[in-house]
């Protein structure tokens, strides 16, 4: 059982200060508040004669702030169209937890941490310090792209992209990947046949992808599992 306040907040920005050239923001900012609790009855399946049913109590509170910002130049000499495109790109979103889990409940349907039996409970390693257990994923990126046409049948792209990410080890933190393409819209340059596209590129690989896990997700064993994967 959950209750959740969340508040989530957009931004977009556009500016137009030349016809050859244009300016995008996009920003975003979302926080939510849960106070929650998982009750495991004694008599359920889910648990064992000797547990004695299970309480899983937490507070978590998030906040994620994210913006893309790029501006775009275009220009055109003669039969040419050219376009340059320049941006950068920041994440930010931090989790904080306390959570408390135990056995043996005293009453079946109490979901106090108290209604546990004092010896059983577990808590998340900060919340023993007073503080709260901490999640934190940063990544920041700059990219740009280059394009340019002859007539609007031939196409060349180049893109590239440099990222830090925090959810990586700190030696291997920094990448970057390029991507290019070449296309003809070969209907307007041999009839009869159709568009064809070459195209080289790359993505960035989420953290959790690196790190295969099979576990129960109870409030504690989330957080160890996020807290191992990033470190």
């Amino acid at each position: 059982m959950d209750k959740t306040d969340r508040y989530t907040y957009t931004l977009g920005v556009n500016i137009n200060p030349a016809k050859w050239v244009s300016l995008q923001g996009r920003f975003g900012y979302d926080t939510y508040k849960t106070d929650g609790s998982r009750l495991i009855h004694p008599q359920s399946y889910l648990t064992t004669a000797v547990q004695g049913g299970q309480l899983d109590n937490y507070y978590r509170r998030y906040t994620g702030y994210n913006h893309t910002i790029n501006a775009t130049f275009k220009k055109s000499i003669g039969k040419f169209n050219g376009r340059l495109m320049l941006g950068t790109m920041w994440q930010d979103y931090q989790t904080k937890m306390f959570a408390v889990y135990g056995t043996k409940l005293l009453t079946p349907l109490g979901r106090d941490s108290s209604n546990t039996t004092a010896n059983t409970r577990v808590r998340l390693n900060r919340n023993n310090f007073g503080q709260f257990n901490e999640y934190i994923v940063r990544q920041i990126a700059y990219f740009g792209e280059f394009a340019v046409n002859y007539k609007n049948m031939i196409f060349l792209n180049y893109t590239h992209r440099f990222e830090q990410a925090s959810t990586l080890p700190k030696a291997n933190r920094n990448y970057n990947y390029p991507g290019a393409s070449l296309s003809f819209i070969m209907t307007d340059i041999l009839p009869g046949l159709k568009r064809m596209t070459f195209l080289i590129t790359g993505n960035y690989v989420h953290h959790l992808l690196l790190l295969p896990v099979l576990m129960e997700l109870t409030a504690i064993s989330q957080y160890l599992q996020t807290e191992q994967a990033a470190a």
